[in-house]
């Protein structure tokens, strides 16, 4: 393969806005620095037809402006490692994630090979932030660090929520997932990113157990008058129909913390009291009164049915519910008075997993509902919201108050 002029290099090679500051022209091994003064960077790729400044493309500037440390392709070399850093084993089914190239993006990059570009900064951060006065070194959730996580619960060509793949090839290459979104790879034009039609796949997960209840207990359980009250909290009298905003973050804790998280499979063998995944349970018919009056919705699960699939909008006409559909049912009344219809975040549903009784008139094949006890949201945009709603505390908090 001949020399390549720069226009040609920089497609190849994928020419682009850095990821992290530790992986850039500025760290490559390929790079020597041309002018002192204005701190120029040149990449010296032997497949270059020749050497290339890495500045900015306005000539009409009277001052060449540095991009090294904003810039990188795909034929990233990294330096050597200092002597005495130990380049760890991936353990089998883990991938690598990094603590602080990872920070400000708004999920985990994960990586399939310890020769990463951005596994080796990474060590060489870690390395340098250990040979630092303590008062020098930074805070500890900003600091370097390799570690793992465990991927055996995962399937092929499952989309892995609020996780991005690392674009490089050795790791791009042997991780067999699809892109729930990545607007890195959207921006600098590189595919997959996400865009693409998804390919339904099937996932079978098994319902948290953190804590077992009866039906009896569970109903003693989503009582949230707790929360409207005068209390004490670590020591301290709360009362919390002053301090409005704590006691709706409180109840959310406290209904997230002690409640078990759905999984995939049939809701008979789910573990009461239960709470729904936000993630995965979406609604798809919901807040409406059913003929027996009560407020009923429906959640589509994705990991048992394709999300582009459409369903009618009366679920009950329908002779078999196709598996993943699950019907929320509140029949004790606790939201008898509730007209909100909009949440401005997908919600988490609380409640305990009954058997259907015949005066609930559910298709035949349903022979389990959730009986509907709280419902929470959280949504962290422009302007904080978040809300708990449920028996005995109907609360919602603003960033404005």
């Amino acid at each position: 393969m001949g020399k390549l002029n720069k226009k040609d290099f920089n497609k190849e090679y994928t020419f682009r806005h850095s990821r992290s500051n530790a992986v850039s022209c500025s760290t490559c091994a390929s790079s020597s620095l041309e002018d002192e003064v204005n701190k120029i960077i040149a990449c010296t790729d032997s497949e270059r037809s020749r050497k290339i400044r890495i500045v900015s493309e306005q000539y009409y500037t009277f001052k060449p402006e540095s991009l090294a440390e904003e810039r990188v392709c795909s034929k990233y070399t990294s330096k050597p490692l200092p002597e005495g850093v130990e380049v760890p084993k991936v353990p089998d089914n883990h991938v690598i994630v990094l603590r602080r190239q990872d920070r400000g993006t708004d999920g985990s990059v994960i990586h399939a090979d310890v020769n990463c570009p951005y596994v080796i900064e990474e060590l060489r951060q870690a390395f340098e932030e250990r040979n630092l006065k303590d008062d020098d070194k930074p805070i500890y959730w900003r600091r370097a660090k390799v570690s793992f996580r465990d991927m055996s619960g995962t399937v092929p060509k499952e989309i892995l929520p609020f996780t991005f793949i690392c674009e490089m090839s050795c790791c791009n290459s042997k991780l067999d997932y699809q892109f729930d979104r990545d607007n890195y790879r959207k921006k600098n034009g590189i595919k997959p990113n996400g865009t693409e039609e998804k390919i339904f796949i099937r996932k079978e997960v098994e319902h948290e157990i953190k804590i077992s209840n009866t039906i009896a207990e569970a109903e003693a359980f989503f009582d949230l008058s707790y929360f409207g009250a005068n209390t004490i909290v670590a020591g301290i009298k709360r009362d919390f129909t002053k301090d409005y905003w704590f006691g709706v973050l409180e109840s959310s804790r406290y209904l997230h913390i002690c409640s078990n998280r759905l999984g995939s499979k049939p809701l008979s063998e789910a573990t009461n009291p239960v709470q729904t995944d936000s993630y995965y349970h979406s609604i798809i018919r919901g807040l409406y009164r059913n003929q027996n009056n009560q407020l009923e919705l429906w959640l589509k699960d994705s990991r048992l049915c394709d999300w582009n699939i459409k369903h009618p909008e009366s679920i009950r006409s329908m002779e078999v519910v196709p598996e993943g559909l699950i019907p929320c049912i509140d029949t004790s009344g606790v939201f008898k008075n509730f007209e909100r219809r909009y949440f401005p975040a997908k919600p988490s549903f609380f409640g305990i997993v009954k058997p259907v009784t015949e005066d609930l008139k559910l298709p035949k094949n349903i022979t389990h509902y959730i009986d509907l006890r709280a419902i929470t949201y959280s949504e962290l945009g422009n302007g904080w919201m978040s809300g708990t709603f449920g028996k005995g505390f109907f609360g919602e908090a603003h960033s404005t108050e």
